[in-house]
């Protein structure tokens, strides 16, 4: 994680103060930025417990601030073993009854024995307020005894992310194709599958190829990811208009997983590996579009030895366009 000085003696005053409360909460990686109408946000941590009591819980919450403004996030609840069971107990017998419980993110029993990974991805709709949005951790950790320790730390300075040092508004290319060699690698996309729109759109409206392009044009929210997709693939000697409708996809879509994947494939293609990265993140990491494109992003931002990895193992998984950038790359680096 790339941040400044003072950033890094927060966290190293927060740790501190942490561990001396036997939990270490380590950021692996952030970001925070605009895409279209959404500000997208990620973090992966990973929380240690040392002599944590069973009746202990601890709370993180993500908060999203600029200027006097700010917006909490869904939290994580972390639970020792005794309050974890009465957690899930509360939690049926509230649900039998009809109430609704806290709105979480994740919920969890925390063990002394192995860390805890939290994987945090979650989309909100961007306020006007939310120009130069600066991410914070909030840690509230109720004791056995009932006290409320309280912490917070900032993971972000305003407009920037960590990771990347760049502007957090996701626009424009920056382009990385002579690096390394790697211009004509090949993205990988996937075809989303119906869902609930695109079937109640055939019912109901039918659209043939013209129909549907017309409608991109003029209102692309009334079409499902799936005629988007079908849209976009028919501009495919027309890359402008290609890209366009991809990123368009994902701005209407901005939390679907292939949405993301297909948005990082078109960025890539354009050089863009600032895009790339931040869309990457919400792709589903299951599939191998996913690990050529991240094989390729990993190559982009100068991580030979990660890019080259995640190309062969999707390569020996079947993936024809990591099979044909290894080739490439090697190709194109010879006179290196």
């Amino acid at each position: 994680m790339k941040i400044n000085l003072l950033v890094l003696l927060g966290l190293f005053f927060i740790s501190n103060s942490l561990s001396a409360k036997d939990i270490d909460v380590e950021i692996k990686s952030q970001s925070c930025f605009v895409a279209g109408d959404s500000l997208m946000v990620s973090i992966k941590y990973m929380v240690n417990a040392h002599d944590f009591a069973s009746d202990e819980a601890l709370t993180l919450i993500p908060v999203i601030k600029e200027n006097r403004q700010e917006k909490e996030l869904p939290p994580v609840l972390l639970n020792g073993k005794k309050r974890h069971r009465t957690y899930e107990r509360n939690r049926v017998l509230n649900k039998r009854k009809g109430i609704k419980g806290d709105d979480f993110f994740l919920v969890k029993e925390l063990s002394e024995k192995e860390p805890c990974e939290i994987v945090y991805t979650t989309s909100v709709i961007a306020e006007n307020w939310m120009r130069k949005p600066e991410l914070f951790l909030k840690m509230n950790r109720l004791t056995h005894s009932g006290e409320i320790i309280r912490e917070e730390v900032r993971l972000t300075h305003p407009g920037l992310s960590s990771d990347s040092g760049k502007p957090l508004v996701v626009e424009g290319a920056v382009s990385s194709s002579t690096v390394f060699g790697l211009s004509g690698l090949k993205a990988s996309y996937i075809s989303p599958e119906s869902d609930a729109t695109d079937i109640r759109n055939q019912k109901e409206l039918n659209f043939n190829l013209e129909e549907a392009r017309v409608v991109a044009e003029m209102n692309p929210q009334m079409l499902s990811l799936r005629e988007l997709y079908m849209v976009a693939l028919s501009y495919k000697n027309e890359p402008e208009q290609f890209y366009k409708i991809i990123e368009t996809s994902v701005r209407i879509y901005p939390a679907h997983p292939v949405a993301n994947q297909n948005a990082a494939a078109a960025a890539i293609e354009q050089g863009n590996w600032q895009a790339a990265g931040q869309y990457l993140q919400m792709a589903p990491h299951e599939t191998l579009a996913y690990k050529n494109c991240k094989g390729v992003y990993e190559l982009m931002t100068g991580n030979l030895y990660e890019g080259i990895r995640l190309l062969k193992s999707a390569k020996a998984e079947g993936s024809e366009e990591a099979g044909m950038n290894l080739t490439l790359f090697f190709e194109n680096n010879k006179r290196h």
